[in-house]
């Protein structure tokens, strides 16, 4: 298919499409999304995608090379970009929800994970760490027999999230626990990150379990700050591209001949198609949100040819050019059904230089098939403060004293260590011997409560025992046999 008017055809697409997948492969880009090579196939052909059925309602005062420049500018500002975000401190509440799958499936998933722990309890590496696993096996088996099939589960905690450095975190600091429990059980939970640029160290601390860990196993980071602007699976894949061939991905800066070729894609396109067809961003509507006037933008792509399987995707952003660039909704539609929506509001500035951050944030997933909810996740903000100075102490926690530390980073075997006053450490304590710590001494059990093994001593204490029940036998039978013959 070749573009009516246009030099562009279909043979110097995918040349391009291949020779910025040779770069990229030479290079490794990697960055947010781990198909970006086949989305830069999406927008490289773009201009000659089916169009979907148009819907749009364009306003006489926003010329399309705005919306175009309105469309790009809210990819560049969202959340990951570390010009925007530096960092943080974040204290929300978290709400998710998950519709159960059926009895039958959830008893064995449960089973599964049972028979899991069970063989973690068995391996342990201390009495502690086995109290813990055995700890949630018990909460399984609660959740199980509470189970009144409701429909749907709601897990609510309350955190805070204290980080410095943004996509990738340099340091980060979560605390996180339970607001409430459906089984009875307390969660308390407190991880530390350091990352070095190569490589990265945890923290984690669980005080109702008295216990440390050192690893260097990654767990999930919470994507709060990411949260009001664009960030969409759709949208994170199109800002990958938007890198590659000039960008920056460490200073989430767009490579300027592939935003120069894309618009010149767009506007060869509207010039020949018309500005309705949804592969070019245009404006669908405009309205007011808390007071600010926002574009809702549409932009549609088709699956290359190349692709195991067509599949029109489309994005819907509303976007607020008026505070940042900031996105209050977004909707990713695939064969015009759709599968997410992000949705924010309450927005108020966050840091003395102008960034605005919603109080009130959810995330909705749909299955395409039925149209109904699958999951959602929902935030709401008690406090935050964006791009101000962190306390480094924020990324050390105290280790009372008789509680146990498990080091992990340089084997796969936990070495324990016992803590005799109370111990300040983080995620980047020294590797070797915690010993060098002061308050820190090598745990005298390493593999959890023993019998002490067969010595001599206990030999010979079980002699004596053994010779102390025979005597008494024969005292007793001593005793009887006087007493008949009187």
């Amino acid at each position: 298919m070749v573009l009516r008017g246009s030099k562009l055809d279909f043979s110097a697409l995918r040349l391009a499409h291949l020779a910025v997948r040779r770069r990229s492969i030479l290079h490794e880009d990697v960055f947010l999304c781990p198909n970006a090579i086949v989305w830069l196939s999406y927008v490289c052909m773009a201009a000659s995608c089916v169009a979907i059925t148009p819907n749009y309602a364009m306003s006489a005062e926003v010329s399309p090379s705005a919306i175009v420049d309105m469309f790009f500018k809210a990819l560049e500002q969202q959340g990951r970009n570390p010009r925007v975000i530096q960092s943080g401190d974040i204290s929300y509440e978290e709400y998710s929800v998950r519709v159960q799958a059926t009895q039958e499936s959830d008893h064995e998933t449960k089973k599964r994970m049972i028979t899991g722990l069970e063989t973690l309890a068995k391996n342990a590496v201390n009495d502690i760490e086995r109290e813990r696993w055995k700890s949630e096996i018990q909460a399984i088996r609660n959740e199980e027999a509470a189970t009144d099939n409701r429909p749907r589960t709601v897990k609510e905690w309350i955190s805070r999230d204290v980080f410095v450095g943004n996509n990738p975190r340099k340091r980060s600091r979560q605390e996180s626990s339970h607001k409430e429990s459906s089984n009875g059980s307390k969660s308390e939970q407190i991880q530390l990150c350091e990352y070095n640029g190569s490589e990265r160290a945890f923290l984690s601390r669980f005080p109702e379990a008295r216990n440390t860990s050192l690893s260097t196993n990654t767990f999930g980071v919470s994507s709060i700050e990411y949260c009001g602007r664009a960030r969409s699976p759709m949208a994170l894949a199109i800002t990958t591209l938007l890198m590659a061939d000039g960008g920056n991905h460490e200073s989430f800066t767009f490579s300027p001949s592939t935003v120069a070729s894309l618009k010149q894609v767009f506007e060869t396109t509207a010039a020949t198609e018309g500005l309705g067809v949804e592969r070019i961003p245009h404006l669908v509507a405009s309205r007011t949100f808390e007071g600010s006037q926002v574009f809702e933008i549409e932009y549609g792509m088709q699956e290359p040819p190349s692709a195991v399987k067509m599949q029109t995707r489309l994005l819907k952003m509303t976007v607020d050019p008026s505070r940042g660039f900031i996105v209050p909704v977004e909707e990713e539609y695939h064969d015009a059904k759709r599968v997410i929506r992000l949705e924010s509001s309450d927005y108020r500035l966050a840091s003395k230089d102008g960034v605005w951050f919603p109080w009130s944030s959810k995330e909705t997933h749909y299955d395409p098939a039925t149209g109904e909810v699958v999951s959602e996740r929902e935030w709401r903000v008690t406090a935050a403060v964006l791009n101000d100075p962190i306390d480094p102490k924020e990324f050390e926690v105290v280790v009372p004293a008789g509680e146990a530390i498990n080091d992990s980073r340089t084997s796969t075997t936990a070495t324990t260590y016992r803590t005799s006053a109370p111990v300040t450490i983080g995620a980047n304590a020294p590797r070797g011997d915690l010993t060098s710590i002061p308050g820190v001494t090598r745990a005298d059990v390493l593999t959890g409560r023993q019998l002490p093994s067969a010595s001599a001593w206990s030999w010979g204490r079980r002699l004596v025992l053994a010779l102390t029940g025979a005597l008494l036998a024969i005292l007793i039978s001593i005793a009887v046999r006087r007493r008949q013959m009187s």
